[in-house]
Protein backbone atom coordinates (compact mmCIF):
# COMPACT_ATOMS: atom_id res chain seq x y z
CA UNK A 1 0.00 0.00 0.00
CA UNK A 2 1.45 3.42 -0.92
CA UNK A 3 2.21 5.92 1.82
CA UNK A 4 0.92 9.45 1.65
CA UNK A 5 3.65 12.03 1.48
CA UNK A 6 3.06 15.61 2.52
CA UNK A 7 4.42 18.12 0.08
CA UNK A 8 6.09 21.18 1.62
CA UNK A 9 6.02 19.71 5.12
CA UNK A 10 8.67 22.15 6.35
CA UNK A 11 6.65 25.13 5.16
CA UNK A 12 3.48 23.87 6.87
CA UNK A 13 5.34 23.17 10.12
CA UNK A 14 6.88 26.66 10.06
CA UNK A 15 3.42 28.18 9.69
CA UNK A 16 2.09 26.08 12.58
CA UNK A 17 4.99 27.19 14.82
CA UNK A 18 4.38 30.86 13.93
CA UNK A 19 0.66 30.69 14.59
CA UNK A 20 0.45 30.76 18.42
CA UNK A 21 2.37 34.04 18.93
CA UNK A 22 0.49 35.79 16.12
CA UNK A 23 -2.84 34.44 17.33
CA UNK A 24 -2.14 35.38 20.96
CA UNK A 25 -1.09 38.89 19.95
CA UNK A 26 -4.21 39.40 17.82
CA UNK A 27 -6.51 38.04 20.54
CA UNK A 28 -4.85 40.20 23.22
CA UNK A 29 -5.46 43.26 21.06
CA UNK A 30 -9.10 42.33 20.35
CA UNK A 31 -9.76 41.41 23.98
CA UNK A 32 -8.37 44.76 25.12
CA UNK A 33 -10.67 46.53 22.66
CA UNK A 34 -13.69 44.52 23.82
CA UNK A 35 -12.92 45.17 27.50
CA UNK A 36 -12.56 48.92 26.94
CA UNK A 37 -15.81 49.02 24.93
CA UNK A 38 -17.65 47.03 27.61
CA UNK A 39 -16.32 49.31 30.36
CA UNK A 40 -17.50 52.36 28.42
CA UNK A 41 -20.96 50.81 27.97
CA UNK A 42 -21.15 49.94 31.68
CA UNK A 43 -20.19 53.54 32.54
CA UNK A 44 -23.00 54.82 30.33
CA UNK A 45 -25.49 52.44 31.95
CA UNK A 46 -24.41 53.09 35.55
CA UNK A 47 -26.73 55.26 37.62
CA UNK A 48 -24.97 58.53 38.36
CA UNK A 49 -26.52 59.39 41.71
CA UNK A 50 -25.34 62.44 43.61
CA UNK A 51 -21.58 62.07 43.27
CA UNK A 52 -20.88 59.87 40.23
CA UNK A 53 -18.39 57.79 42.25
CA UNK A 54 -19.96 54.53 41.13
CA UNK A 55 -19.68 55.48 37.44
CA UNK A 56 -16.13 56.73 37.94
CA UNK A 57 -15.10 53.43 39.58
CA UNK A 58 -15.68 51.41 36.37
CA UNK A 59 -12.35 50.33 34.94
CA UNK A 60 -10.52 47.57 33.06
CA UNK A 61 -7.90 45.54 34.93
CA UNK A 62 -5.41 43.02 33.59
CA UNK A 63 -6.09 39.46 34.70
CA UNK A 64 -3.68 36.74 35.78
CA UNK A 65 -2.51 35.91 32.25
CA UNK A 66 -2.21 37.86 28.97
CA UNK A 67 -5.59 36.71 27.63
CA UNK A 68 -7.46 37.82 30.73
CA UNK A 69 -9.13 41.19 31.16
CA UNK A 70 -11.70 42.19 33.77
CA UNK A 71 -14.17 45.03 33.83
CA UNK A 72 -14.30 46.02 37.51
CA UNK A 73 -16.86 48.19 39.25
CA UNK A 74 -16.23 49.55 42.72
CA UNK A 75 -13.76 48.04 45.17
CA UNK A 76 -12.29 51.46 45.86
CA UNK A 77 -12.28 53.46 49.12
CA UNK A 78 -14.72 55.91 47.51
CA UNK A 79 -17.33 53.20 46.87
CA UNK A 80 -17.16 51.48 50.27
CA UNK A 81 -19.68 52.47 52.92
CA UNK A 82 -19.74 51.81 56.63
CA UNK A 83 -22.82 50.00 57.83
CA UNK A 84 -21.88 49.63 61.48
CA UNK A 85 -22.78 52.60 63.68
CA UNK A 86 -20.72 53.83 66.61
CA UNK A 87 -17.33 52.70 65.31
CA UNK A 88 -14.54 55.28 65.22
CA UNK A 89 -13.07 55.88 61.77
CA UNK A 90 -9.54 54.90 62.91
CA UNK A 91 -10.79 51.58 64.35
CA UNK A 92 -12.86 50.98 61.25
CA UNK A 93 -9.88 51.59 58.93
CA UNK A 94 -7.57 49.38 61.04
CA UNK A 95 -10.11 46.54 60.95
CA UNK A 96 -10.57 46.93 57.19
CA UNK A 97 -6.83 46.76 56.52
CA UNK A 98 -6.43 43.57 58.55
CA UNK A 99 -9.38 41.97 56.77
CA UNK A 100 -11.42 41.53 59.92
CA UNK A 101 -14.06 44.15 59.25
CA UNK A 102 -17.53 43.03 58.29
CA UNK A 103 -19.00 46.49 58.89
CA UNK A 104 -18.79 47.80 55.34
CA UNK A 105 -20.05 46.95 51.91
CA UNK A 106 -19.15 47.98 48.40
CA UNK A 107 -21.81 50.41 47.19
CA UNK A 108 -22.02 49.12 43.55
CA UNK A 109 -23.21 45.72 44.80
CA UNK A 110 -26.04 47.41 46.65
CA UNK A 111 -27.03 49.29 43.52
CA UNK A 112 -26.79 46.25 41.24
CA UNK A 113 -28.67 43.83 43.51
CA UNK A 114 -30.66 46.09 45.84
CA UNK A 115 -30.12 46.65 49.56
CA UNK A 116 -31.65 47.79 52.78
CA UNK A 117 -31.24 51.46 53.67
CA UNK A 118 -30.05 52.47 57.18
CA UNK A 119 -33.64 53.25 58.13
CA UNK A 120 -34.66 49.68 57.22
CA UNK A 121 -36.49 50.40 53.97
CA UNK A 122 -35.79 48.26 50.93
CA UNK A 123 -33.93 49.99 48.11
CA UNK A 124 -34.72 48.21 44.83
CA UNK A 125 -31.99 46.98 42.51
CA UNK A 126 -30.84 49.15 39.62
CA UNK A 127 -28.93 46.59 37.56
CA UNK A 128 -26.42 48.10 35.19
CA UNK A 129 -23.40 45.77 34.97
CA UNK A 130 -24.81 42.33 34.20
CA UNK A 131 -27.56 43.44 31.78
CA UNK A 132 -24.96 45.40 29.81
CA UNK A 133 -22.61 42.41 29.73
CA UNK A 134 -25.36 39.98 28.72
CA UNK A 135 -26.51 42.29 25.93
CA UNK A 136 -22.99 42.50 24.48
CA UNK A 137 -21.66 38.99 25.18
CA UNK A 138 -22.60 37.30 21.87
CA UNK A 139 -21.22 40.13 19.76
CA UNK A 140 -17.96 40.18 21.75
CA UNK A 141 -17.51 36.43 21.27
CA UNK A 142 -18.33 36.75 17.56
CA UNK A 143 -15.68 39.47 17.09
CA UNK A 144 -13.05 37.48 19.01
CA UNK A 145 -13.71 34.38 16.89
CA UNK A 146 -13.61 36.43 13.68
CA UNK A 147 -10.25 37.89 14.68
CA UNK A 148 -8.87 34.41 15.39
CA UNK A 149 -10.17 33.12 12.03
CA UNK A 150 -8.56 36.06 10.23
CA UNK A 151 -5.13 35.26 11.72
CA UNK A 152 -5.48 31.55 10.99
CA UNK A 153 -6.51 32.22 7.38
CA UNK A 154 -3.53 34.56 6.98
CA UNK A 155 -1.16 31.77 8.05
CA UNK A 156 -2.97 29.06 6.08
CA UNK A 157 -4.32 30.59 2.86
CA UNK A 158 -6.44 28.40 0.60
CA UNK A 159 -4.85 27.13 -2.51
Amino acid sequence: MPKAKMVNLDRVLARIRALPPALTEALEDQLDTEARDLAAAVKRAAPVGETGKLRDSVRVEQGDHPLSQAVVVGDTPETRKKIRKGVRDADFEAARLTGGNKGEYDYPFGVEFGHRAPDGTHVPAQPFLFPTYRARKKAMRRRLKARARKVIRKHFPKG
